[in-house]
């Protein structure tokens, strides 16, 4: 019994440590960034940004969309999608959403 209370417990805790936000990369505090998706055109004539966060994994707010990235940029057609993503110890995240295009 004590032997399952103490995996539930790390099992608990790990779940509660891992954040939302996509970090292929282990360490305290993480920053990345790369390509989600492309037409083939390059570039744009205007850019987007969209942004999502969260706190302790209780509070979140953003909307880090493609649709509001482009809303942002007044852009009609997007022509490529890249992210950054930024996690600080689990306690603080967040993931931004570029685009450009016409």
């Amino acid at each position: 019994m004590r032997k399952l209370l103490l995996g539930s417990m790390l099992v608990g805790g790990l779940v509660g440590l891992s954040g939302c936000v996509d970090a292929p990369t282990v360490g305290a505090i993480t920053s990345n960034r790369g390509p989600v998706a492309t037409t083939g055109a390059i570039g744009g004539g205007k850019a987007g940004e969209a942004s999502a966060y969260q706190v302790l994994g209780l509070f979140a707010w953003g909307d880090a969309s493609i649709q509001a990235a482009a809303r942002s940029g007044g852009i009609s057609k997007v022509n490529n999608v890249d992210r950054e993503a930024l996690n600080v110890l689990g306690i603080f995240s967040s993931y931004t959403t570029k685009v450009q295009g016409n």
